[in-house]
């Protein structure tokens, strides 16, 4: 006899629960062995025909009333297991629970299951999708397999405060900087909502150098396109170490502010959370847990972060977004309810902007050109490689140039020393300018000598190292 806690452990069944009567009885007299008390349990677990799912450590159930996929505990799977089939033979004790438990994950184990949901995001049992690179809505249903559902919905009306914070924060004397800047954060958005980021393989930076320009508010917005039980806050700087991945399990938004100055980054660990790639976390108290990353990162910072690895495959991980115009350099009143205005008041018109960015995203298949990403992208390539710097200020580029490289090495060691930066060896310079994308130098003989093409110390710096 199934008793009341277990009751209260079934989920929302609905009409399910005539449907699942026979099979549930069936498994139950048949049981003697861990599998077959394993498929007992999902029996009775299962909705309609909607079987439980195990996705990254977790168990999901389908919640008839909503049509959410929602986490069943795994304190609650081992009691729910025990009140089920407690006493029975090859099921009296801890080990045996806990050995079920494992053939349930076995047998449940679906790493597909919600990648391959279709793109989209829930609201107050509406389903928001892009159908042929256009938005649409339908009721939500189980084949969505939704775990996030949030309790507003998107409409098509006006938002004069979050307008009039997106022209005062992005206002730019230079051309096409401020439309380009909130396109880009309008996909950025959009990707939030829809879950589309880990697609892509971005992060995203909010830079500000001078405080109070606006990402904290901004930063606030975002948060509520993510319900909060679904966000995060997990510091890149913790990426190798596996507890704290394991924080990153279940995440749709991971929000960090202020990154530490100074410190290098963990980019080979950066660039295999952000790249997809099959990464271990571990809870306390729990086994280890391979995952591959399903949130967006968002970081704001008053710096570019410190890194050691200067390669492509992790400065093209990041979107960059400039918060130009500082209350605190400006002298301007600040306004502290400003964020709490919007959000009670437009986050409904904001989903639907956020949603025409999503839309914008998936048909361009990329994000969308800007040129403060570009400046920001150079300027942060420079503080963190001297090989870039030096170029940038003691070099020319040009198709028709050339250089020795030993030559080239002796101004670019002498600029090092000069400027109390650390040279890199003659081999890795010349490894970091043939891998630099976007750098049209090569690498060649000429009567023997080896040269450089395409690029030419200055004349001015030569003269200057003669004279020293």
């Amino acid at each position: 006899m199934i008793s009341n806690y277990a009751n209260d452990m079934r989920p929302h069944l609905g009409n399910a629960a005539i449907t699942m009567m026979t099979p549930f009885t069936s498994r139950k007299a048949q049981a003697t062995s861990h599998h077959r008390y394993a498929l007992h349990t999902l029996d009775y677990l299962t909705v309609q025909s909607w079987r439980p799912v195990i996705h990254q450590g977790e168990l999901y159930v389908l919640d008839a009333q909503s049509n959410l996929w929602v986490p069943y505990e795994r304190q609650n799977l081992l009691r729910l297991i025990a009140e089920l089939n407690d006493a029975n033979k090859n099921c009296e004790k801890w080990s045996d629970y806990t050995g079920i438990a494992e053939q349930v994950s076995a047998i449940a184990t679906q790493p597909s299951f919600f990648r391959d949901a279709p793109v989209g995001t829930a609201f107050l049992g509406s389903f928001y999708t892009i159908a042929g690179q256009q938005l649409s809505s339908e009721p939500l249903l189980p084949e969505h397999r939704q775990r996030v559902m949030l309790d507003f919905a998107p409409a098509r009306v006006a938002t004069p405060n979050f307008s009039q914070f997106l022209d005062e924060t992005f206002r730019s004397v230079a051309i096409d900087e401020q439309e380009q800047q909130i396109c880009l954060l309008q996909e950025i958005a959009g990707a939030i909502l829809l879950g589309l980021m880990p697609r892509f393989q971005k992060a995203a930076l909010f830079y500000d150098p001078y405080g109070r320009a606006g990402k904290g508010t901004m930063e606030r917005i975002l948060r509520q396109l993510v319900p909060s039980a679904f966000t995060s806050a997990v510091s890149p700087f913790k990426w190798d170490n596996e507890y704290y991945l394991a924080s990153l399990i279940g995440s749709r938004l991971n929000v960090v502010g202020e990154l530490p100055e100074g410190q290098a980054i963990p980019a080979a660990n950066l660039k295999s959370v952000l790249g997809g790639d099959l990464i271990s976390g571990r809870q306390p108290t729990r086994p280890v847990v391979m995952f591959q990353n399903e949130a967006a990162h968002l970081f704001t910072s008053n710096h570019l972060i410190t890194t050691k690895d200067h390669s492509e495959a992790f400065f093209s991980r990041w979107l960059l977004i400039e918060f130009p115009n500082s209350l605190l350099r400006s002298g301007r009143p600040l306004d502290p309810g400003l964020a709490d205005r919007i959000i009670g008041q437009e986050m409904s018109g904001i989903a639907y902007w956020a949603l025409q960015g999503g839309v914008r995203l998936l048909q361009q298949n990329r994000f969308s050109p800007s040129s403060v990403q570009d400046r920001l992208m150079q300027k942060w390539r420079r503080s963190t490689s001297s090989v870039d710097e030096f170029i940038h200020e003691c070099c020319t580029l040009r198709d028709d140039l050339l250089e020795r490289r030993s030559a080239f090495y002796a101004s670019y060691k002498a600029w090092c020393n000069e400027n109390g930066r650390k040279p890199h060896a003659k081999g890795s310079l010349k490894e970091q300018m043939e891998h630099r994308i976007g750098l049209p130098v090569r690498f060649t003989l000429l009567d023997g000598i080896e040269i450089i093409r395409g690029i030419a110390v200055q004349e001015a710096y030569k003269d200057r190292l003669t004279a020293l």
